[in-house]
């Protein structure tokens, strides 16, 4: 109707390209996401003009696809767009500056560049204290990435003071059982597990994954991350009963809320299958890598490193089963 009424290029037009665009991504839609925000930035572009603030709307949805699609460079582009507009017309230390520089920051986290990150958010805490205060919630998330490129870094005490830092608020705000602890907790726990500490990492874990059950039910998704990092230290303390009974119940939960074809899901078939072959029972292993292999193949490509580091292991199981000529093939598959 807006098209009809108003024309292809007014403003109202570019607001409702935006919203559809929404709505495709929420479905997990990008291609037709950004199909749409391109629509919209299109018509802000030609009409408010390259530098106008109600463009940014559109740099930073675009954006966000990218960055899910793990276009980081493309994503970072658009982000940089958007803060640099808002800097220019608002301000270096304006409210609207904090998220757009913690999407930068947590976009450098999956880049491995961790001291840029650090950077980026410690401006968007800055900025969230200023306005906000010190411990109001919304400062939850900034901590916790914080916390997470330390502990990516290597820094590990740097990495727990903020977790335990964040912890605190996060009790005082919303409750010791509130599942933002429990989440917290199965950070503090991973960055014990970094610095080879085992049982304290366990009793971390095993807070997080009481409060989540407790919470959000026993077959929630965020419970099964918890049991599959229990189950990866059990696999390096050799204890592979235990390991098998955590990355079991991990495996469930994935099945049924990610479905049996998710990457997530590949991940856990292919730990199972480290277990058996960390036991010799190499046939029982074959089984799980292959069906890990099946699905990093379908979903992320057959050059992808997931699906290559599946066929050097499934020609290595071969090859332990006397098997040279699949041992080969699988081999050759890998390079």
């Amino acid at each position: 109707i807006e098209e009809k009424v108003l024309g292809k290029k007014h403003p109202s037009t570019a607001i409702s390209y935006n919203n559809i665009g929404l709505v495709y991504y929420r479905q997990g839609k990008n291609k037709k996401a950004l199909e749409y925000y391109f629509k919209a930035l299109k018509i802000e572009e030609k009409v408010l003009g390259k530098e106008h603030l109600d463009t940014t709307t559109s740099y930073i949805n675009i954006g966000l696809v990218y960055d899910r699609q793990g276009k980081y460079e493309k994503a970072l582009e658009f982000y940089f767009k958007a803060l640099t507009i808002f800097e220019k017309e608002l301000g270096k230390k304006h409210p609207r500056n904090g998220p757009i520089l913690e999407l930068i920051g947590n976009v450098y986290i999956l880049q491995d560049k961790y001291e840029k990150a650090i950077k980026y958010l410690f401006k968007a805490l800055t900025i969230v204290k200023k306005v906000l205060g010190k411990e109001h919630r919304r400062i939850i998330p900034i901590y916790i990435k914080i916390g997470k490129a330390y502990s990516q870094s290597g820094k590990y005490k740097k990495a727990l003071k903020y977790y335990n830092r964040v912890l605190k608020i996060a009790k005082k705000t919303f409750g010791k059982k509130h599942q933002a602890s429990a989440k917290i907790y199965f950070l503090i726990g991973s960055a014990y597990i970094l610095q080879k500490k085992y049982k304290i990492a366990l009793k971390y874990l095993n807070k997080s994954i009481r409060i989540f059950q407790n919470t959000l039910g026993k077959k929630h998704l965020d419970i099964s991350h918890s049991y599959f990092v229990m189950g990866y230290i059990y696999i390096i303390q050799e204890k592979y009963k235990l390991a098998l009974k955590y990355l079991n119940k991990s495996i469930r939960i994935r099945e049924k809320t990610l479905g049996k074809e998710h990457p997530i899901t590949a991940q856990s078939y292919y730990t199972i299958g480290t277990v058996y072959a960390l036991q010799k029972k190499f046939g029982k292993a074959l089984i799980y890598v292959f069906k890990a292999a099946k699905i990093f193949k379908k979903h992320l490509g057959e050059n992808h490193p997931k699906t290559k580091h599946s066929y050097a292991f499934i020609s290595l199981l071969y090859r332990a089963l006397g098997d040279t000529v699949q041992a080969e093939y699988y081999k050759k598959k890998s390079e």
